[in-house]
Protein backbone atom coordinates (compact mmCIF):
# COMPACT_ATOMS: atom_id res chain seq x y z
CA UNK A 1 0.00 0.00 0.00
CA UNK A 2 1.85 3.62 -1.40
CA UNK A 3 1.90 6.54 1.86
CA UNK A 4 -1.06 8.20 -0.37
CA UNK A 5 -3.47 4.94 0.08
CA UNK A 6 -2.36 5.11 4.23
CA UNK A 7 -3.27 8.34 4.59
CA UNK A 8 -6.64 8.41 3.41
CA UNK A 9 -7.16 5.03 5.29
CA UNK A 10 -6.16 6.73 8.23
CA UNK A 11 -8.29 9.95 7.05
CA UNK A 12 -11.21 7.71 7.09
CA UNK A 13 -10.89 6.32 10.06
CA UNK A 14 -10.81 9.03 12.11
CA UNK A 15 -13.80 10.64 9.98
CA UNK A 16 -15.47 7.22 11.19
CA UNK A 17 -13.82 7.65 15.11
CA UNK A 18 -15.36 11.20 15.04
CA UNK A 19 -18.87 10.58 13.63
CA UNK A 20 -19.68 7.55 16.48
CA UNK A 21 -18.20 9.75 19.19
CA UNK A 22 -20.83 12.42 17.90
CA UNK A 23 -23.41 9.96 17.85
CA UNK A 24 -22.72 9.02 21.27
CA UNK A 25 -22.87 12.16 22.96
CA UNK A 26 -26.02 13.34 21.12
CA UNK A 27 -27.50 10.02 22.47
CA UNK A 28 -25.81 11.27 25.54
CA UNK A 29 -27.63 14.48 25.19
CA UNK A 30 -31.13 13.38 24.21
CA UNK A 31 -31.25 11.25 27.32
CA UNK A 32 -30.70 13.79 29.63
CA UNK A 33 -33.31 16.03 28.41
CA UNK A 34 -35.83 13.25 28.17
CA UNK A 35 -35.13 12.63 31.76
CA UNK A 36 -35.57 16.28 32.42
CA UNK A 37 -38.82 16.51 31.04
CA UNK A 38 -39.92 13.29 32.80
CA UNK A 39 -38.68 15.02 35.56
CA UNK A 40 -40.75 18.32 34.88
CA UNK A 41 -43.74 16.19 34.77
CA UNK A 42 -43.50 15.14 38.24
CA UNK A 43 -43.34 18.57 39.88
CA UNK A 44 -46.04 20.24 37.78
CA UNK A 45 -44.82 21.66 34.50
CA UNK A 46 -45.44 20.89 30.99
CA UNK A 47 -42.33 20.50 28.74
CA UNK A 48 -43.88 18.86 26.28
CA UNK A 49 -43.47 15.94 24.68
CA UNK A 50 -41.44 13.50 26.32
CA UNK A 51 -38.89 12.89 23.40
CA UNK A 52 -35.04 14.20 24.57
CA UNK A 53 -35.94 17.00 21.98
CA UNK A 54 -34.84 20.66 23.20
CA UNK A 55 -37.46 22.47 22.03
CA UNK A 56 -39.36 25.84 23.30
CA UNK A 57 -41.94 24.07 25.92
CA UNK A 58 -38.95 22.46 27.28
CA UNK A 59 -36.79 25.97 27.78
CA UNK A 60 -39.98 27.47 29.22
CA UNK A 61 -40.75 24.42 31.19
CA UNK A 62 -37.32 24.84 32.88
CA UNK A 63 -36.65 28.33 33.28
CA UNK A 64 -40.19 28.46 35.10
CA UNK A 65 -38.98 25.86 37.30
CA UNK A 66 -36.14 27.56 37.62
CA UNK A 67 -37.58 30.99 38.53
CA UNK A 68 -39.64 28.85 41.43
CA UNK A 69 -37.07 27.02 42.92
CA UNK A 70 -35.07 30.50 43.27
CA UNK A 71 -32.41 29.39 40.71
CA UNK A 72 -31.33 31.88 37.86
CA UNK A 73 -34.09 31.81 35.38
CA UNK A 74 -31.45 30.97 32.06
CA UNK A 75 -33.60 28.61 30.45
CA UNK A 76 -30.60 26.16 30.61
CA UNK A 77 -30.92 22.69 31.59
CA UNK A 78 -27.26 23.29 33.77
CA UNK A 79 -26.41 21.07 36.88
CA UNK A 80 -27.91 22.74 39.50
CA UNK A 81 -31.42 22.73 37.80
CA UNK A 82 -30.88 19.41 37.15
CA UNK A 83 -29.87 18.55 40.75
CA UNK A 84 -32.83 20.43 42.16
CA UNK A 85 -34.94 18.75 39.81
CA UNK A 86 -33.54 15.66 41.31
CA UNK A 87 -34.07 16.73 44.25
CA UNK A 88 -37.53 17.82 44.15
CA UNK A 89 -39.00 14.65 42.52
CA UNK A 90 -37.48 12.57 45.00
CA UNK A 91 -39.03 14.63 48.02
CA UNK A 92 -42.66 14.48 46.19
CA UNK A 93 -42.30 10.82 45.56
CA UNK A 94 -41.45 10.53 49.66
CA UNK A 95 -44.48 12.05 50.88
CA UNK A 96 -45.97 9.12 48.71
CA UNK A 97 -44.34 7.24 50.33
CA UNK A 98 -46.02 6.24 54.10
CA UNK A 99 -47.30 2.64 52.94
CA UNK A 100 -44.45 1.11 55.14
CA UNK A 101 -45.80 -1.24 58.38
CA UNK A 102 -44.95 0.91 60.95
CA UNK A 103 -42.97 -0.77 63.30
CA UNK A 104 -41.21 -2.18 60.10
CA UNK A 105 -41.29 -6.07 61.33
CA UNK A 106 -37.88 -7.88 61.62
CA UNK A 107 -36.27 -9.45 58.74
CA UNK A 108 -35.86 -13.20 58.47
CA UNK A 109 -32.88 -13.15 56.46
CA UNK A 110 -30.11 -10.80 55.46
CA UNK A 111 -28.85 -10.91 52.54
CA UNK A 112 -25.56 -10.32 51.43
CA UNK A 113 -25.90 -6.39 49.47
CA UNK A 114 -21.99 -5.48 48.48
CA UNK A 115 -21.39 -7.36 45.27
CA UNK A 116 -18.47 -10.10 45.28
CA UNK A 117 -16.76 -12.67 42.74
CA UNK A 118 -18.09 -16.07 43.25
CA UNK A 119 -17.29 -20.03 42.25
CA UNK A 120 -19.90 -21.76 41.05
CA UNK A 121 -19.51 -23.66 44.33
CA UNK A 122 -19.86 -20.61 46.51
CA UNK A 123 -23.09 -20.12 44.69
CA UNK A 124 -24.55 -23.63 45.49
CA UNK A 125 -23.35 -23.21 49.12
CA UNK A 126 -25.14 -19.97 49.29
CA UNK A 127 -28.66 -22.08 48.18
CA UNK A 128 -28.27 -24.34 50.26
CA UNK A 129 -27.65 -22.30 53.30
CA UNK A 130 -30.25 -19.73 52.91
CA UNK A 131 -32.84 -22.60 52.12
CA UNK A 132 -33.23 -21.01 48.34
CA UNK A 133 -35.04 -22.49 45.50
CA UNK A 134 -33.61 -24.00 42.59
CA UNK A 135 -35.84 -25.56 40.42
CA UNK A 136 -34.58 -26.61 37.38
CA UNK A 137 -31.89 -29.36 37.27
CA UNK A 138 -29.59 -26.90 34.96
CA UNK A 139 -26.93 -23.97 35.43
CA UNK A 140 -25.10 -23.87 38.51
CA UNK A 141 -27.02 -27.40 40.15
CA UNK A 142 -27.68 -30.89 38.29
CA UNK A 143 -30.42 -31.33 40.73
CA UNK A 144 -33.69 -29.92 41.04
CA UNK A 145 -33.74 -28.11 44.87
CA UNK A 146 -36.89 -26.85 46.38
CA UNK A 147 -35.75 -24.60 49.75
CA UNK A 148 -38.00 -23.11 52.43
CA UNK A 149 -37.21 -19.81 51.63
CA UNK A 150 -40.64 -17.71 52.37
CA UNK A 151 -41.00 -14.15 51.23
CA UNK A 152 -43.82 -11.72 53.09
CA UNK A 153 -44.39 -9.47 50.06
CA UNK A 154 -46.36 -6.23 49.62
CA UNK A 155 -46.97 -4.47 46.08
CA UNK A 156 -47.54 -0.93 45.82
CA UNK A 157 -47.69 2.02 43.55
CA UNK A 158 -46.33 5.58 44.25
CA UNK A 159 -47.03 8.09 41.91
CA UNK A 160 -47.26 5.81 38.64
CA UNK A 161 -44.37 3.49 39.98
CA UNK A 162 -44.74 -0.09 41.15
CA UNK A 163 -42.76 -1.54 43.34
CA UNK A 164 -42.83 -5.00 45.46
CA UNK A 165 -41.69 -4.94 49.66
CA UNK A 166 -40.49 -8.32 51.07
CA UNK A 167 -40.24 -7.96 54.82
CA UNK A 168 -38.73 -11.13 54.84
CA UNK A 169 -35.35 -9.85 53.62
CA UNK A 170 -36.03 -6.01 54.65
CA UNK A 171 -35.41 -5.13 50.71
CA UNK A 172 -38.15 -3.27 47.96
CA UNK A 173 -37.66 -4.24 44.13
CA UNK A 174 -39.04 -2.68 41.54
CA UNK A 175 -41.98 -4.35 40.08
CA UNK A 176 -41.08 -4.96 36.24
CA UNK A 177 -37.92 -5.27 35.03
CA UNK A 178 -36.34 -3.39 32.10
CA UNK A 179 -35.94 -5.87 29.00
CA UNK A 180 -33.14 -6.13 26.87
CA UNK A 181 -30.96 -3.13 27.99
CA UNK A 182 -27.14 -3.96 26.75
CA UNK A 183 -24.68 -4.87 29.54
CA UNK A 184 -22.87 -1.31 28.15
CA UNK A 185 -26.00 0.54 28.94
CA UNK A 186 -26.79 -1.04 32.85
CA UNK A 187 -24.74 1.79 34.47
CA UNK A 188 -26.90 4.03 32.00
CA UNK A 189 -30.22 3.00 33.12
CA UNK A 190 -29.68 2.88 37.18
CA UNK A 191 -28.52 6.56 36.78
CA UNK A 192 -31.82 7.24 35.29
CA UNK A 193 -33.85 5.35 37.69
CA UNK A 194 -31.78 7.22 40.20
CA UNK A 195 -32.45 10.81 38.64
CA UNK A 196 -36.53 10.23 38.13
CA UNK A 197 -36.20 8.91 42.17
CA UNK A 198 -37.88 6.08 41.07
CA UNK A 199 -40.93 5.71 43.71
CA UNK A 200 -39.48 8.60 45.65
CA UNK A 201 -35.86 6.77 46.25
CA UNK A 202 -32.31 7.61 44.35
CA UNK A 203 -30.31 4.64 45.70
CA UNK A 204 -31.62 2.12 43.08
CA UNK A 205 -28.93 -0.62 42.50
CA UNK A 206 -28.41 -3.92 41.38
CA UNK A 207 -28.67 -6.77 43.78
CA UNK A 208 -26.11 -9.42 44.33
CA UNK A 209 -26.81 -12.85 43.33
CA UNK A 210 -27.71 -13.68 47.02
CA UNK A 211 -31.00 -10.90 47.20
CA UNK A 212 -32.05 -11.90 43.25
CA UNK A 213 -31.67 -15.68 44.09
CA UNK A 214 -33.53 -15.21 46.98
CA UNK A 215 -36.84 -14.52 44.39
CA UNK A 216 -36.97 -18.22 42.61
CA UNK A 217 -39.93 -19.92 43.24
CA UNK A 218 -41.12 -23.55 42.25
CA UNK A 219 -43.98 -22.72 39.62
CA UNK A 220 -47.45 -22.21 40.34
CA UNK A 221 -49.74 -25.07 38.92
CA UNK A 222 -51.02 -22.45 36.55
CA UNK A 223 -47.98 -21.13 35.85
CA UNK A 224 -45.62 -23.57 35.10
CA UNK A 225 -43.05 -21.39 33.29
CA UNK A 226 -42.80 -18.69 36.07
CA UNK A 227 -40.46 -19.21 38.47
CA UNK A 228 -41.17 -16.23 40.55
CA UNK A 229 -44.36 -14.94 42.35
CA UNK A 230 -47.00 -13.35 40.84
CA UNK A 231 -46.75 -9.78 42.32
CA UNK A 232 -43.94 -9.71 40.01
CA UNK A 233 -44.44 -8.44 36.05
CA UNK A 234 -43.14 -11.66 34.16
CA UNK A 235 -41.02 -12.80 32.03
CA UNK A 236 -37.68 -12.05 33.48
CA UNK A 237 -35.56 -13.86 31.57
CA UNK A 238 -31.48 -13.50 32.06
CA UNK A 239 -31.90 -11.17 35.20
CA UNK A 240 -28.85 -9.60 36.18
CA UNK A 241 -27.31 -9.26 38.96
CA UNK A 242 -24.18 -6.77 40.38
CA UNK A 243 -21.85 -10.59 40.96
CA UNK A 244 -19.26 -11.44 38.92
CA UNK A 245 -17.38 -14.96 38.29
CA UNK A 246 -13.83 -15.10 39.60
CA UNK A 247 -10.87 -15.48 36.56
CA UNK A 248 -9.43 -14.31 33.17
CA UNK A 249 -12.07 -14.16 31.44
CA UNK A 250 -14.99 -11.79 32.38
CA UNK A 251 -18.88 -13.47 33.23
CA UNK A 252 -21.87 -12.18 35.81
CA UNK A 253 -24.24 -14.21 37.56
CA UNK A 254 -27.79 -14.01 36.53
CA UNK A 255 -31.21 -15.61 37.05
CA UNK A 256 -33.47 -16.73 34.56
CA UNK A 257 -37.00 -16.64 35.87
CA UNK A 258 -38.48 -18.24 33.27
CA UNK A 259 -36.46 -21.22 33.51
CA UNK A 260 -35.96 -21.32 37.09
CA UNK A 261 -32.32 -21.20 37.59
CA UNK A 262 -29.04 -19.67 38.18
CA UNK A 263 -25.96 -19.14 35.74
CA UNK A 264 -22.98 -17.74 34.40
CA UNK A 265 -23.14 -15.55 31.54
CA UNK A 266 -20.96 -13.13 28.91
CA UNK A 267 -21.92 -9.21 30.32
CA UNK A 268 -21.99 -8.68 26.34
CA UNK A 269 -25.17 -9.72 26.11
CA UNK A 270 -28.72 -7.58 27.04
CA UNK A 271 -30.39 -8.31 30.27
CA UNK A 272 -33.35 -8.22 32.32
CA UNK A 273 -32.57 -4.71 34.86
CA UNK A 274 -34.65 -5.73 37.97
CA UNK A 275 -33.41 -3.25 40.68
CA UNK A 276 -33.08 -3.14 44.54
CA UNK A 277 -33.14 -1.54 47.67
CA UNK A 278 -33.08 -1.30 51.26
CA UNK A 279 -35.98 -0.74 53.10
CA UNK A 280 -35.13 2.32 55.32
Amino acid sequence: MNPRHIMLLGMTLLLLLGLSLTVQAADDEAAVIEQAQQQLQIVGYDPGPVDGLWGPKTQAAVKAFQRDAGLAATGNLDDPTRARLTEQVREQKQQEASFLQEPIPPKQLALRSTPAALTSAEIVQMIREHGFHHPAATGVLSESITGNMSHQYEGHTLAGDKIVVDYATGLMWQQAAADFVPGADVQRHIERMNGLAYAGFSDWRLPTIAELASLLEPPAPDTPLDFIAPVFEVPLWFCLSADTVPGAEASVWVVSFEDGYILDHTPQDDFYILLVRAIP
